[in-house]
């Protein structure tokens, strides 16, 4: 089932979708030409690809640096798509996708663990499965209860912060 999806390629942008890690940091860097120089200098650096060091501290790094500046947005908007096909899989569970756990853990942890701002200015542009992953694993960094109300009973109230 998933394969089929890889092989039609995906729907919105047409592209093929990646089937390894090392094939999904090619595909951002065809998606984002300026993340060529850090992938050249992580190769440089590390004498071969590490996927995950690569998109969760060079890619995630520049992200977040850029995510800053009102210029950047074409080309943040480009990569949030990006990451969005490697989001998109049949895969149950979705983490059994190593594309999907690898676009999982450098871009939505990033984004749920705590780069707030990074994910106030590019969360409306988050696409339905990086959306869906954010608000399964981080559901407090969209403002959202994870505990649902019981039948029966209201909602938990936020709690204030402490200070």
């Amino acid at each position: 089932m998933g394969r089929r999806r890889r092989e039609r390629g995906h729907r919105e942008t047409g592209s093929r979708r990646p089937t390894s890690e090392a094939g999904a940091i090619s595909y951002l860097v065809e998606r984002v030409p300026v993340l060529r120089p850090l992938l050249d200098a992580h190769l440089a650096e590390h004498g071969e690809l590490l996927p995950y060091a690569a998109f969760e501290s060079d890619f995630m790094r520049w992200f977040a640096y850029r995510a800053r500046e009102p210029a950047a947005r074409d080309t943040l908007r480009a990569f949030v798509d990006a990451v969005e096909v490697l989001m998109t899989t049949d895969a149950e569970p979705p983490a059994s996708d190593p594309v999907w756990n690898l676009a999982g853990v450098a871009f939505v942890e990033h984004l749920g663990l705590g780069d707030v701002e990074t994910l106030r200015r590019v969360g409306p542009w988050l696409g339905p499965e990086t959306f869906r992953a954010l608000e399964r694993q981080f559901p407090r960094a969209l403002g959202r209860d994870p505990q649902p109300a019981r039948p029966g009973r209201p909602a938990r109230r936020r709690r204030p912060p402490t200070g």
